[in-house]
């Protein structure tokens, strides 16, 4: 499989064109397949603030004035938001920034790049971008694309886990008070209820399975103790997971999150048997275990790809659950042959 590799271009995988109302966007040149890197790109500079909210103009000037003239050139010749198209040149210089960064992993500050900003946003996306060991932006192809479709990513993966109003809402000062016109949100409403209502069921989920944790960003509105929607008790604990990895599945959504998921479902569904005494997994309970492992196997290489990547904690606890249910199915789910 042909893939990006680490300079910076799109190496004839796409060609940025007019999107119609929501003016330039990247489109495929040729089919893609899923899990295909796309762009690899190095941020032009990093302002090493934690909080967006924090960065002012002074630290843009202070960057650029370190740069040679030709990454100069490079950031004057990013676009930058059509609100700002007759303010001054300082509003544009800054607009330039804000309208072309993206966080660096593990709160190290945000970076303007080049190539990653111009592609759009899309709350049903066919991309996903993460970052490389580098510090660089890699995208990748989440499903098989046809030459000529948009390439898109969710801007914040929380995006795909709201309603249709709820989106609008949190997305509308990001687009220049514009709203969200993604191939998703443009559909009539009607067509829009059945994912509105997947969607909402799956953030509510997400609140029992991170422990009463809600999405990132201050995503509004924020799910408490006070406004969670009770679910029905679950009898086992990897309930919860089941159904939002089934949701998920549904919506045609792949991230993060729902590696996540399958993730922690693998692992609550064998805890509980083995916390209940048993000696082995059940038959029917060792499929699903193997299914979901093996998803959760095909959506970090989706995502992430085998090696580069900026690895987490859960990186190893994956990489050790597939181990384990490898065994147990060898094993015909016995404990003690997995070394449980």
């Amino acid at each position: 499989m042909a893939q990006a590799g680490p300079s910076e271009g799109n190496h004839g995988f796409y060609e940025i064109k007019d999107a119609g109302r929501k003016g330039q966007g990247a489109f495929a040149l040729k089919d893609i397949c899923a899990g295909t890197r796309i762009l690899v790109d190095a941020p032009l500079f990093v302002i090493d603030k934690n909080s967006q909210d924090d960065i002012e103009l002074a630290d843009i000037l202070s960057k650029l004035s370190a740069l040679p003239s030709a990454t100069r050139h490079q950031f004057g010749s990013l676009p930058f938001a059509p609100f700002f198209a007759n303010g001054s040149s300082m509003m544009q210089l800054y607009s330039r920034f804000d309208f072309n960064k993206f966080a660096i992993s593990g709160g190290k500050g945000w970076g303007c790049f080049r190539y990653a900003s111009r592609f759009n946003n899309s709350c049903l996306p066919n991309c996903a971008i993460s970052t490389t060991n580098q510090g660089t932006k890699q995208l990748r192809v989440t499903r098989n694309v046809s030459a000529g479709d948009e390439l898109t990513f969710a801007y914040f993966e929380g995006l795909q886990y709201m309603t249709t109003a709820e989106r609008q809402e949190f997305l509308h000062h990001q687009f220049s008070d514009s709203p969200c016109i993604c191939q998703l949100c443009s559909l009539p409403a009607d067509q829009r209820m059945l994912s509105d209502m997947r969607r909402k069921l799956m953030r509510h989920l997400l609140y029992v399975l991170r422990n009463g944790m809600d999405l990132e960003a201050g995503i509004p509105p924020q799910i408490t103790s006070r406004n969670y929607h009770p679910l029905p008790e679950f009898e086992i604990a990897s309930e919860p997971a089941g159904y939002f990895t089934a949701l998920a599945e549904a919506e045609g959504i792949v991230g993060v999150l729902v590696w996540n998921m399958y993730v922690k479902g693998g692992g609550d569904l064998l805890q509980d048997f083995h916390s209940n005494g048993f000696t082995r997994v059940p038959r029917s309970a060792m499929r699903t275990i193997g299914l979901w492992m093996r998803r959760a196997s095909h959506i970090k290489m989706v995502l992430l790809g085998s090696t580069g990547f900026s690895r987490k904690q859960i990186d190893d606890q994956a990489d050790r659950l597939v181990e384990v249910a490898d065994m147990l199915e060898q094993s015909g789910g016995r404990f003690d042959a997995a070394g449980l």
